[in-house]
């Protein structure tokens, strides 16, 4: 089976990774690559991060990490604006429900 099809085979949300990294991928042994794809499908995420990992060569760790820094960075970002809007919509929907109970006072 070549690497394609069995990119072919990896769970769409995890695709951009596999592609960004098939690199990496490439210094796996194919029954590696295939172990990897079947933990991804089977949700063992954590499994298959660290078949990934113990692939990556250890000049490019720190790059690696870094890039997974930036990404965690703009996650915590996004979330924070998420739990903001939250907060904004549910102190409008308490607000609107007290204004309607005073109304009927």
């Amino acid at each position: 089976m070549s690497i394609q099809e069995l990119i072919d085979k990896v769970p769409l949300e995890f695709r951009p990774f596999v592609q960004t990294y098939v690199h990496v991928m490439d210094n796996m042994i194919t029954s590696e690559f295939e172990d990897f794809v079947a933990e991804l499908i089977s949700g063992q995420t954590l499994s298959a991060y660290e078949t990934f990992i113990s692939n990556v060569p250890t000049e490019e760790l720190g790059d690696y990490m870094d890039n997974l820094n930036s990404l965690l960075k703009k996650m915590n970002i996004e979330n924070a604006e998420s739990v903001e809007a939250q907060e904004e919509i549910l102190l409008g929907l308490v607000t609107t429900a007290l204004a309607a109970l005073k109304a009927k006072v």
